[in-house]
């Protein structure tokens, strides 16, 4: 059916009306802000020396296992 096309109008090529869009102000950035807690991830600098060396303490896994210790039997060697 060629007859059924519709019929092309010249107002149909024109752009449609521009409309003014209004935005919002974007919020301060938060990256600059300044705390005075320092932050759990904040890099601390030590001088060798400052701070004491963490005690080894060695575990032998191949060695029979040692039943826990009652603090009550503890006392006795104070």
């Amino acid at each position: 059916m060629a007859g059924s096309a519709q019929p092309h109008h010249p107002e149909d090529d024109q752009a449609p009306s521009a409309t003014k869009l209004v935005l919002k102000r974007a919020p301060p950035p938060t990256s600059h802000t300044e705390s005075s807690a320092p932050a759990k991830s904040e890099v601390r600098f030590v001088l060798p020396g400052t701070r004491p060396e963490p005690e080894t303490v060695r575990i032998n896994t191949s060695d029979t296992s040692q039943p826990f210790l009652d603090p009550t039997v503890l006392q006795q060697w104070r």
